[in-house]
């Protein structure tokens, strides 16, 4: 299922880039296209990178207290998650 969702969303990604660099070089040369193209790259890992090491810090940090901390925070991680996500959606449907 995972492997499903990942390709999913890797089709999308490289529909949106080839529609935006379509229009970019339509509209410019293909320098700019493979300005764009590099630019993108770098920004989307640089953001996942700084994304997922924020996001690890405080379970990295929890390994050092004991296993019902650490579990509190895990709870706490997961509920906030979904809280979240419900509250995205419907901002989104209404």
């Amino acid at each position: 299922m995972q492997d499903s969702i990942s390709l999913t969303l890797g089709f999308g990604s490289a529909a949106l880039t080839l529609l935006v660099l379509t229009e970019v070089i339509r509209n410019g040369s293909p320098v700019l296209g493979l300005s764009y193209l590099l630019i993108f790259g770098i920004g989307s890992t640089s953001g996942m990178l700084i994304m997922s090491s924020l996001i690890g810090i405080p379970f990295a940090l929890s390994s050092r207290w004991p296993n019902r901390l650490s579990g509190v925070l895990q709870f706490s991680a997961a509920t906030s998650s979904v809280l979240f996500g419900f509250y995205y959606g419907w901002q989104i449907i209404s």
